[in-house]
């Protein structure tokens, strides 16, 4: 008797299921829902990222949300990753851009988290502040907080 050895399959502990404009995140371990995102693609044009004013396809995030009992577990980032790929598959090479605020709890702005994850935005005196309260932990400065356009740093230079 002959016993064909089996290669034993790695199984993600996170798994994304995209519907529409919207991609949910589950753990693979518990079944659990850990956060969504949502997203349409733009074209971005006559903006201070594009000095021709040609303008570009990006992905516009909608709108993200991770779920209180996991934040700091990584779930925001790897959403973020997530939709760099979808916008690589939608022919936008990669961009994401969003609006940072949070009008469920404005005291808990996303910016820092943005700004983490390699976001910026057009004005160096908002990063430099956003920077700042990253480096001292400290929370953003309420007039920042009322929705500041956000994009992903690595694809949008001069």
């Amino acid at each position: 008797m002959i016993i064909n050895s089996i290669k034993p399959h790695i199984i993600p502990d996170r798994l994304i299921y995209t519907r529409g404009d919207t991609s949910k995140i589950f753990s693979t371990k518990t079944g659990m829902q850990l956060g969504y995102i949502k997203t349409q693609k733009k074209l971005i044009a006559d903006n201070d990222f594009y000095p021709n004013y040609q303008g570009a396809d990006s992905l516009y995030i909608k709108y993200l949300e991770v779920f209180a009992f996991v934040r700091r577990q990584g779930v925001g980032s790897e959403l973020i990753k997530f939709a760099k790929n979808l916008s690589r598959k939608m022919g936008a090479e990669g961009r994401l851009h969003c609006i940072a605020w949070n009008f469920e709890h404005p005291g808990n702005p996303p910016h820092k988290f943005y700004r983490v994850n390699g976001f910026t935005t057009t004005d160096p005196n908002v990063n430099e502040s956003i920077d700042f309260a990253i480096k001292h932990d400290i929370p953003i400065h309420p007039k920042l907080t009322q929705g500041t356009p956000m994009y992903l740093k690595n694809f949008w230079t001069k």
